[in-house]
């Protein structure tokens, strides 16, 4: 599978109106490494993972960290949505034929993760803390494939809006380790390096 963009695999992703109105955007500039992984477990709970190296709105050097989770819930569904700056030092590698992702997010005071319940019965929804914990996650590229992207892509999902506008050098990559106590077992992902692309996410309420 090929998706340059994380924003891109998202669309994969059911997509559910949980909500009318919205927050103040969130603005990341990437100017270097990122990886990314899409994977499925075995009870049907979808994982994307997207970290990378830029800047904040304020121009600040900082690691940025997205990732978000849907599946299945008793009558309903549920959809997990984080984001937030991450320390730097969370994501090691100088060359990105081999990022290391290495973060225990329920120590981040700047890290944001909201739990939305869908339910297939009434069509009501209700929201609250999301998941936080330890990822630890390896990313390898396996020569299987590069691409140069030069791309836009906007899109609504469950819990946020976001536009990404990219600029990027990538390669297919294994990525393994674990996600709040997921295995990730050689699960196909991506990493390499942005050139002043941009995202902006606005979260919804």
């Amino acid at each position: 599978m090929r998706y340059p963009l994380v924003i891109a695999v998202l669309l994969l992703c059911p997509i559910v109106s949980f909500a009318q109105t919205s927050t103040p955007a969130t603005v990341f500039h990437s100017n270097g490494a990122f990886a990314q992984l899409l994977t499925i477990t075995p009870d049907g709970v979808e994982i994307i993972v997207q970290v990378q190296r830029g800047t904040d709105s304020s121009g600040n050097a900082s690691t940025f960290l997205v990732y978000d989770t849907f599946g299945p819930a008793p009558d309903g569904f549920v959809d997990t949505f984080a984001s937030g700056v991450i320390p730097d030092s969370a994501f090691q590698g100088g060359d990105p034929a081999h990022l290391s992702l290495n973060v225990d997010t329920s120590q981040l005071t700047d890290f944001s993760s909201t739990s939305c319940t869908l339910s297939n019965i009434d069509f009501s929804f209700t929201c609250g803390p999301g998941s936080v914990g330890l990822i630890q996650i390896d990313w390898k590229q396996d020569n299987f494939s590069s691409t140069h992207t030069v791309s836009n892509v906007q899109q609504t999902f469950a819990q946020f809006m976001s536009q990404q506008h990219t600029v990027a050098d990538t390669a297919s990559a294994l990525a393994t380790g674990s996600f709040l106590g997921t295995t990730i077992n050689s699960v196909s992902g991506q990493a390499g390096v942005n050139h002043n692309s941009t995202l902006q996410i606005v979260k919804l309420q």
